[in-house]
């Protein structure tokens, strides 16, 4: 059995042990609160590292999506102004292939003569004159077309269009059928008189020409047509030429009048240069 003495001095030796624990502890506590414990350093520096890491990790992450994002960003942009010059392209050609056909044939309904002229004007204008007048040469690529009329010569186009589309135009023919006179009958037109001896007036027709007592009529020309009987007198200009009549659009009327080569040769009506 151990003694009393024993018993007392192992209890002596658990309170010196304790007692240095406890200074042990005290004494980390207060390096702890003074920062300078080597152990307690040490994991600060550690988590310090891994902070640094997961900031400088997620720092990437966001440069990388940000990058990535504008990269999406500009190619879904340069693919929209692409799909939007394509289009643009595609519907100016539309329009401008749409405006060509739309021009040929209106064309197409106007008389001859007037064609020459619309040609002419445009063959003879200045660079200036075209892109005022709005004519076909000087419509740009872009499509845009600026017309800068006078009144006159809005009134005049309005007259032709209108003119070429309500105007039925009449066969052309080569040639004349040739018929080979009786005797009396030529040698009437020898003499300028007709088989009952009324005068006839000298007119002859050749491939789109008409000659009228030694003046020279065609297409594009103004002219100055009168009734003998009625004295009626209009001006025109011959829109075409054919064997048996002409056409002469006037201002006064939206259809051209037509005029009998017979009524010129019997003298019924006199045509002349305005």
């Amino acid at each position: 059995m151990p003694s009393e003495s024993q018993d007392e001095e192992h209890e002596n030796l658990r309170i010196q042990q304790l007692e240095d624990d406890l200074k042990t502890l005290k004494k980390e506590h207060e390096e702890i609160l003074a920062g300078e414990n080597g152990e307690y350093l040490k994991e600060l520096e550690d988590l310090e590292k891994k902070k640094q890491h997961r900031v400088h990790m997620a720092d990437e992450i966001r440069t990388f999506q940000l990058e990535n994002s504008e990269k999406c960003f500009e190619a879904e942009v340069k693919q929209a102004w692409d799909e939007f010059e394509a289009d643009k392209r595609y519907y100016r050609e539309k329009i401008f292939s749409s405006f060509s056909s739309r021009r040929k044939k209106l064309y197409s309904f106007l008389p001859r003569a007037l064609r020459k002229q619309l040609n002419r004007r445009g063959k003879n204008a200045t660079p200036e004159d075209i892109y005022c007048a709005g004519l076909l040469g000087g419509v740009q690529k872009e499509g845009l077309l600026r017309v800068s009329l006078t009144w006159d010569e809005l009134q005049h186009d309005i007259e032709a269009m209108l003119l070429g589309l309500e105007t039925v135009m009449p066969p052309k023919i080569t040639s004349i059928p040739q018929h080979k006179p009786s005797s009396q009958y030529g040698n009437a037109r020898d003499q300028g008189k007709d088989r009952g001896g009324r005068p006839v007036v000298e007119v002859t027709y050749s491939r789109g020409v008409l000659h009228v007592r030694q003046e020279r009529f065609e297409e594009s020309n103004t002219v100055a047509v009168q009734s003998k009987s009625t004295g009626k007198r209009f001006l025109g200009v011959i829109t075409s030429i054919s064997p048996k009549e002409l056409y002469v659009a006037t201002s006064s009327r939206s259809t051209p009048q037509k005029v009998y080569i017979s009524h010129l040769r019997a003298g019924k009506k006199t045509i002349a240069h305005a």
